[in-house]
């Protein structure tokens, strides 16, 4: 089984973090400073289709965002505050970066090799049969 890498999960669609996530996933993602009118860097933790922090400001898009001097800081604040409200117990790193389930990530990986392969041999049943 080959290795999937950012090109080869492309050439499946998954493009980013959104796309690797389900809708109730919880993602921790590093945002850097966006520039002029920016948010500030700092690490948000969020989930696809949801708003997880209402009462947040508009521009952080319902994320729950944790922004301080200290980026490691923030980062273990953002997953102890993740894994209190939705119970996770290792987190791991997806291949587009962001912070997720190990658990799920496992899970997800293997059913997009899965997929790959099985997108491979269909590739080569048609390139026969031509």
């Amino acid at each position: 089984m080959a290795k999937l890498t950012k090109s080869r999960l492309g050439q499946l669609r998954i493009v980013n973090n959104h796309d690797f996530a389900e809708n109730d996933q919880p993602v921790i993602t590093y945002i850097s400073d966006v520039g002029r009118g920016g948010r500030g860097r700092g690490w948000e933790v969020w989930m696809r289709n949801r708003r997880i922090d209402a009462k947040g400001a508009w521009y952080d898009n319902g994320a729950m965002t944790f922004r301080g001097a200290s980026k490691a800081e923030q980062f273990e604040l953002a997953k102890a505050w993740a894994t209190e409200r939705y119970g996770v117990k290792e987190w791991a790193r997806t291949p587009f970066g962001s912070w997720m389930d190990a658990e799920f990530v496992k899970k997800r990986m293997a059913a997009l090799a899965e997929l790959d392969t099985s997108s491979r041999t269909q590739g080569r049943t048609k390139e026969s049969a031509a």
